[in-house]
């Protein structure tokens, strides 16, 4: 009579306390594994009730000899997420290990006892694969040489020192540049917008995220996120693609993705069969060549959920309602069902959306913004009382402004030598030309070949702006030049010129304050007195006007609880600051989307980096924290310590890849620049500086970090640096862990890249 299995525990339950040494110690790679994050919250609670325990980490991983099962996932990751000090024929692969697919630690928990492993294994193929002798050696990391030397060229050498090597593609992919004009000039941009096209279709489908089945808890659209991976992987190529481009190659690229963007660069017109039935409302079919019924009208949905209030759940309805067009939404919500009751009901703020929709896709135009812009600032002075409200314009417009400014110049230049041929044919029709030694004339174009570069731009909030009146550079130029520059200026800014154009699809404004102390009211404030001005509409009008407040009176418990496991597993819920939705009404009558949000100083420095985006860059930045043992959100970095939760840097430092504490250079106590809170990079000159007026300056100016570092504590920092890693010492070798924090608090945007240990990427440089 066999022994009845144990009461299987509840999910969430604290399991029992393992063995002293676990019968099954199992290696799960920390990519790869499908819904890895619902996946391994499932694993972490049950497994130990069996006797067994999990590690994720390679560098453990390689120097542990108990290591009993190596999860291969498939489908998924493969080999590749496989650290090579356990891939078969390693010198250093631990006797008798087991490598199991992600089924066999499933089935394992439904039958509450270890099976055999024979029905679990990957694949022959793969396995004889990795067990051919290679005629180059493997990487330090879990990285073969082969891999490594792939990546290396696809970070390109300016991005890609040695140490990369040890990173996981999380990392790695944060060492990335992902500005938009750079990869449109290495020849990669046509692929990079069909992956994002595609990207848009399927959360136009499913929406941002899934229900697990087998959890119940929200994960990221795994479809969606698939196309957003290859489209960050392919902005930050190095070099033009070729193809074919296989699976592993580049990080995150499956084999069906790479199947499509081989599909992709092989048509020369940046499409494919897959994004050619999303475009014609065809239904698709899995990777598996399943049909996928549910795909069926992609691009009419996507069309639907642009409007107000409607998402991917109502888009789906109306197109099984037979809808096709806005249009169609209106008759069938006007009438015509029975007893002429419309056949379908919309929602107050879908009507609202749907009536005014021509204004509201228009998109803002950079002088919207300008507009929206004072006239918040007016409300805060009205309501406060003082001056000095710092509202930043973020979104995704700011990741675009290097692209305008580039746009801008060229703009302004062209217009300036036709100024300049124009003013120089007058002098040529009045002046007769003159014979010069050498047998030279001197015509009205010998300097117009050569036009001058622009000095009476100055750069203002991103865009380029014209100079003072007066001023010394606007000097040079004659009256008929400034007045050509100042319109292609004005264009910029969004006065009117030709150079104007919506920016994005609306308005975000983060707000905050550097000495005022505002009450939990102010938000709404805000709203009614934008509303009473007749800038913004009321509730009332059909149009969407929400608030959210007060929401951060428990945000430390929420992360605490997520943390230890005892929470909900997701990091969806990045975001409660204060923070009103509405629609503005412009001076011209037009209604455009508005967000206003509040940040502290404290906050400031994450919100700024949250809002800014990208969305997917933002993914990798939490991800990142999240496999450190933190957690970061529009409100800060945190993690545990003693089984409670510390704020990274002031109560504790943060951690490192391998979860060890390791204060960065420059942060740790008893710091020679505590007091400046600039680091040897701010240092180092206008490389790095942030433009003025930007969010990253904003946010050093909110913390009265406007000077610049003191020269003598730069020097001292460098120096200490460079005498560590001349004795080939690790220069941020961790302290010892202590309940004090650092002599540093997080000021800017920069100081959370050096806290994680990244290189700081311009606004630009995150568009992924």
């Amino acid at each position: 009579m066999s022994t009845p299995a144990a009461k299987r525990p509840r999910l969430g339950t604290p399991a029992a306390d393992p063995p002293t040494t676990p019968s099954v110690l199992l290696f799960v790679p920390p990519v790869g594994v499908p819904h890895s994050g619902s996946v391994l919250k499932a694993w972490q609670a049950h497994v130990p009730a069996l006797g067994g325990s999990i590690i994720q980490d390679a560098q453990e991983a390689a120097s542990l000899a108990a290591i009993t099962h190596c999860v291969v996932p498939q489908p998924g990751g493969g080999w590749p997420s496989i650290p090579s000090s356990l891939h078969p024929g390693s010198t250093r692969v631990p006797p008798g290990l087991h490598y199991v697919t992600q089924q066999w630690v499933a089935d394992c928990m439904r039958s509450q006892r270890w099976l055999p492993e024979d029905k679990y294994q990957p694949s022959s193929a793969e396995l004889q694969q990795q067990q051919q002798p290679s005629p180059s050696k493997s990487g330090q990391d879990g990285h073969s040489s082969s891999t490594t030397a792939a990546l290396a060229a696809w970070l390109g050498p300016s991005l890609w020192p040695p140490e990369h090597a040890e990173m996981d593609n999380t990392e790695l992919l944060l060492q990335g540049d992902f500005d938009e004009e750079r990869c449109r000039s290495v020849g990669n941009e046509q692929v990079v917008q069909a992956l994002i096209e595609m990207k848009h279709y399927e959360v136009a489908l499913n929406g941002q995220f899934l229900t697990d089945p087998s959890t119940g808890q929200q994960v990221l659209n795994h479809k969606s996120l698939a196309y957003a991976h290859a489209a960050a992987v392919v902005r930050t190529c190095a070099y033009r693609l070729v193809p074919p481009v296989e699976a592993g190659t580049l990080p995150y690229l499956a084999e069906s993705t790479a199947a499509e963007l081989n599909e992709i660069l092989l048509s020369g017109t940046g499409t494919c069969q897959k994004l050619e039935l999303f475009r014609h409302d065809q239904p698709v079919c899995h990777s598996n060549g399943v049909l996928r019924p549910d795909s069926a009208g992609a691009a009419t949905r996507r069309k639907f959920v642009k409007l107000l209030g409607v998402g991917a759940g109502t888009a789906h309805k109306w197109w099984d309602l037979g809808m096709r067009s806005y249009e169609d939404v209106e008759a069938a919500a006007a009438g015509g069902g029975p007893g002429n009751q419309p056949l379908l009901k919309l929602t107050p703020v879908q009507r609202f959306g749907l009536l005014h929709r021509a204004d509201l896709l228009e998109g803002a135009s950079s002088s919207d913004v300008r507009e929206m812009h004072d006239a918040v600032v007016a409300v805060l002075e009205e309501i406060s009382g003082v001056t000095g409200w710092q509202v930043t314009n973020v979104g995704g417009s700011s990741r675009k402004r290097r692209a305008d400014l580039a746009q801008q110049e060229r703009g302004v230049r062209g217009q300036q030598q036709q100024v300049q041929e124009s003013q120089q044919d007058m002098q040529q029709e009045q002046q007769p030309e003159q014979e010069q030694p050498g047998g030279t004339r001197q015509g009205a174009r010998q300097e117009a070949a050569q036009p001058q570069p622009i000095q009476s731009a100055g750069e203002t909030n991103g865009h380029l702006l014209p100079a003072a009146p007066g001023s010394s550079d606007a000097a040079p130029h004659s009256g008929t030049q400034q007045a050509a520059v100042a319109a292609a200026g004005a264009g910029a800014a969004g006065g009117g010129g030709g150079l104007a154009r919506p920016v994005h699809h609306d308005a975000d404004f983060i707000v905050s304050h550097p000495t005022f102390e505002w009450g939990e009211a102010l938000i709404t404030q805000i709203r009614d007195e934008l509303i009473s001005r007749r800038h913004m509409l009321a509730p009332d009008t059909g149009a969407m006007c929400m608030l959210q407040r007060n929401r951060t009176q428990h945000l430390e418990a929420h992360v605490l609880e997520e943390m230890t496991g005892l929470g909900p597993h997701n990091n969806i819920q990045s975001d409660r600051l204060d923070h009103v939705f509405g629609v503005f009404r412009t001076c011209a009558g037009k209604l455009r989307r508005i967000d206003i949000i509040l940040a502290t100083p404290a906050q400031l420095p994450f919100a700024l980096i949250g809002w800014i985006g990208s969305t997917q860059f933002c993914r990798f930045m939490r991800r990142l924290a999240k496999r450190r043992g933190m957690h970061l959100n529009n409100h800060g970095l945190y993690r545990l310590v003693d089984g409670g939760l510390a704020r990274v840097p002031e109560d504790a430092p943060p951690l490192d890849r391998h979860k060890l504490p390791r204060w960065p250079p420059g942060w740790g106590p008893g710091s020679c620049q505590a007091e400046d809170g600039a680091g040897p990079e701010r240092a180092a000159g206008p490389a790095g500086a942030a433009a003025p007026n930007s969010p990253e300056c904003a946010a050093h100016a909110l913390a009265g970090q406007c000077q610049a570092a003191a020269p003598a504590a730069a020097e001292q920092a460098a120096a200490a640096a460079a005498a560590l890693e001349a004795r080939g010492e690790d220069k941020t070798a961790p302290p010892q862990e202590n309940s004090s924090g650092g002599s540093r608090t997080v000021r800017s945007q920069r100081d959370i890249f050096e806290l994680l240990c990244l290189p700081y990427r311009e606004p630009w440089q995150r568009d992924c």
